[in-house]
């Protein structure tokens, strides 16, 4: 019982709904656009383009596609005229959806085919009545003429997509795995910007666009801390996906109960465990620097002090008058000071020669006889 529960788990995981889609779009009034382009995809891959401006087919595989591309462009015109006359707009737009899809595992195809007027639903087919349900009151004034117009062509549509497209489909996918095997495994990285930057987990080089990438704690899928990233188109023709975990509070000796998964139909799961020697990053550990570069800053950091005391030193003599003077300029003060010295002795010369007359005169009168009448 447990044996055939993993076989029908391993078929489950390994199983991959594989789509070709044909769109086309036809439109009248718009003369910057071209009145007619189609777009064919493979698991929403771009494979083949082409529009009525160019008229030349743009594809990644071969030219099988251009039957959709111009052939079509006169029929559009035609259902374009009819549904004017029912409801006339400025600017018309017919749209069209066909294709198909297909399980690898078990084989099963279904396909579709749908109209759209000026963005809304139009016709539909029901592939098992081979009837068309009319989605818009537009469709029920137009279904007789739309249902005779269809009529004579659907056995080549219905051709079309349950033999041509499953066929196709199924050998453009093997080209893809071809393709695959050729590029080599996805691979899978951990980044992380700074020490307090989510650690991501990369995966590139995978094909076609669709997988599964996640953390797991303990063998299970965590949501907590996590944030997914879109998948992105690498230039030669894989895709590209990443998702950040924030392990800012997660302490370092429980990194080993977490894990990264890339799972891919077909592929498998690569798990990357989180690990901190593993993680890429732009930072340069002190230990890693080059000896070389470590003593060329601390000898530059030596250099800078010494500069800058010396330029103190210098600055603080310049204002504080310490600086040697100018010879001429000490002449010049000396004889400045001599000629005060030399006026201050002349007035005090002066001085001493009044104050000794004054004296000598004061003297003379104390000496002199007195003269009178007895």
């Amino acid at each position: 019982m447990e044996m055939f529960l993993l076989l029908l788990l391993l078929h489950c995981v390994s199983s991959v709904k594989h789509t070709l889609m044909f769109m086309g779009v036809a439109s009248s009034g718009l003369p910057n656009l071209p009145k007619f382009w189609a777009n064919t995809e493979i698991d929403e891959i771009r494979v083949a383009y082409c529009d009525s401006n160019r008229k030349t087919l743009n594809s990644t595989f071969d030219s099988s596609y251009i039957e959709f591309c111009f052939h079509l462009p006169d029929v559009f015109a035609n259902k374009l005229n009819y549904l004017k006359d029912f409801q006339y707009e400025a600017v018309d737009i017919l749209q069209v959806i066909a294709g198909c899809e297909w399980d690898d595992a078990t084989g099963e195809a279904g396909i579709l085919l749908k109209f759209a007027y000026n963005g809304e639903d139009l016709f539909e087919l029901d592939v098992k009545n081979l009837t068309w349900i009319a989605k818009s009151h537009q469709a029920v004034m137009v279904k007789d003429k739309w249902t005779n117009d269809e009529d004579a062509r659907l056995e080549m549509n219905l051709s079309l997509l349950m033999n041509f497209c499953p066929e196709r489909l199924k050998k453009d996918v093997a080209h893809g795995d071809d393709s695959q095997q050729k590029r080599g495994l996805p691979s899978v990285s951990l980044l992380q910007r700074t020490p307090s930057s989510p650690i991501r987990c990369h995966v590139t080089g995978f094909y076609p666009n669709r997988g599964q990438l996640y953390w797991r704690e303990n063998g299970k899928e965590i949501h907590e801390y996590v944030e997914h990233g879109e998948i992105l188109p690498n230039p030669d023709g894989t895709f590209q996906m990443s998702v950040d975990f924030n392990v800012s509070s997660i302490p370092l000796e429980d990194w080993g109960k977490y894990d990264c998964v890339f799972q891919q139909p077909g592929l498998g799961n690569i798990t990357t465990k989180l690990d901190k020697a593993v993680i890429r990053t732009n930072r340069v550990s002190p230990t890693d620097f080059p000896s070389y570069v470590i003593t060329g800053v601390v000898v530059g950091l030596v250099l800078l002090v010494a500069l800058c005391i010396s330029g103190f030193i210098f600055w603080k003599k310049k204002n504080n008058g310490f600086q040697p003077a100018n010879r001429s300029d000490q002449i010049e003060e000396k004889t400045e000071l001599q000629s005060f010295k030399d006026e201050a002795r002349t007035v005090d010369d002066d001085q001493t020669s009044s104050n000794e007359q004054n004296h000598e005169k004061a003297n003379g009168a104390e000496k002199r006889p007195e003269t009178g009448v007895n």
